[in-house]
């Protein structure tokens, strides 16, 4: 009944990361170079964003759902299924109303297509989209919620499946070094990497970590506190390294292996870095634990749902009225925020909040009833 505040101020982290790399995208990833260093593309690792909240949605689903049962069963399946579907589509099912009724002012014909294939969470499988291109990530989400109670089915012990996890990652891992063999990393060749089965160990990483943060168990001394989290931001930032064409070219022949290890390692990062949030004390914490990050971590969905549209526009904006500079682009990412912000409070006002005051409406009747049978 009570939200995580290390988990929204990581929310928020991950939604600014996401509209920052958006906006230096719009300005054609515009270097900033300081000291022979280039700025932006450092804190291009901020766009990452979408893997950080794969791996909080893992935290949070096996959280959720391993509380209502240790054992697989089609009833506990629909009721998680219904509730997430509440939870998810009010504010997704809206925008995506608005950006096709948009297309069809603009262009005369409603893309309606695109209109189903986000209705029923299969886009990352339809071409030719012309919504928003981040709500890929609602698909892969989705395909997510479908999977995991089927990882408790015939789970006798009643204890969690924790080996089942750790070989479904692997299995991953496999595919991921088959599919990255197929291609020539040296060109920045792309692969389907909205997938559940290309996506998984990013999800699988936040199930393990919740499982081991509700079992009490504690992280070896050096990964706790202001050290502990330095060391899972490099654990992190080394995956989004393996990710760039240049680290594919220098790893030669073994690209393929070093690219496929990539997300997993940068998540397997972040999902230690929730671990050391939540159980030990450091000055990150209290930063993320600030009014604006846990404010901003609650609206964080719809932020992510509205961010694109305005980034466009804005970016656009600044692009036409001023010169394409790293200052301007700045600038423009500060007026995306603050014009998000609002949006997206609103939104969380009208689709959000509701099924929250609903959700602790019927908690509280069950406690009551509950305890005035006893």
């Amino acid at each position: 009944m009570k939200r995580i505040e290390s988990l929204d101020g990581l929310r928020t982290c991950a939604v600014l990361g996401v509209i920052w790399a958006h906006v230096w995208m719009f300005f054609g990833n515009l270097p900033f170079v300081f000291a022979g260093v280039d700025i932006n593309r450092i804190l291009s690792f901020g766009g990452i964003g979408v893997d950080l909240f794969f791996v909080i949605s893992g935290f949070c689903m096996y959280l959720m759902h391993s509380k209502q049962t240790r054992k697989f069963s089609f009833q506990v399946y629909k009721e998680f299924i219904l509730k997430r579907l509440k939870r998810i589509a009010p504010a997704f099912y809206f925008i995506v109303l608005f950006e096709c009724i948009g297309y069809f002012v603009l262009n005369g014909i409603f893309p309606a297509k695109s209109f189903l294939s986000h209705l029923f969470f299969v886009n990352t499988f339809v071409d030719n989209n012309v919504l928003s291109p981040p709500f890929w990530s609602l698909a892969t989400e989705w395909h997510f919620y479908l999977f995991l109670p089927f990882i408790f089915i015939h789970n006798k012990s009643g204890k969690f499946p924790v080996m089942r996890v750790i070989a479904l990652i692997v299995i991953c891992m496999v595919f991921r070094v088959v599919l990255y063999h197929q291609y020539d990393l040296s060109k920045s060749e792309t692969v389907a990497s909205d997938r559940i089965w290309y996506r998984f160990p990013e999800f699988g990483f936040g199930i393990l970590a919740a499982w081991f943060y509700t079992d009490e168990k504690k992280l070896i001394n050096i990964l706790n506190g202001n050290l502990g989290f330095l060391i899972t931001l490099a654990i992190a930032f080394s995956g989004r390294l393996l990710m760039t064409t240049d680290a594919c070219k220098k790893f030669g022949n073994l690209a393929f292996v070093t690219r496929a290890c990539a997300e997993p390692l940068l998540t397997f990062g972040f999902a230690l870095m929730v671990l050391n949030l939540l159980n030990s004390e450091s000055i990150f914490r209290k930063i993320i634990s600030s009014k604006f990050f846990l404010f901003t971590g609650r609206i964080s969905y719809s932020m992510y749902l509205w961010h694109w549209i305005i980034a466009v526009e804005v970016s656009s904006f600044f692009i036409s009225a001023y010169k394409l500079s790293a200052l301007n682009m700045e600038m423009a990412f500060i007026a995306t925020v603050s014009l998000v912000i609002p949006v997206a409070f609103i939104s969380y006002k009208v689709f959000e909040e509701p099924y929250f005051k609903k959700t602790r409406k019927k908690k509280k009747f069950f406690f009551w009833a509950l305890k005035n049978r006893t």
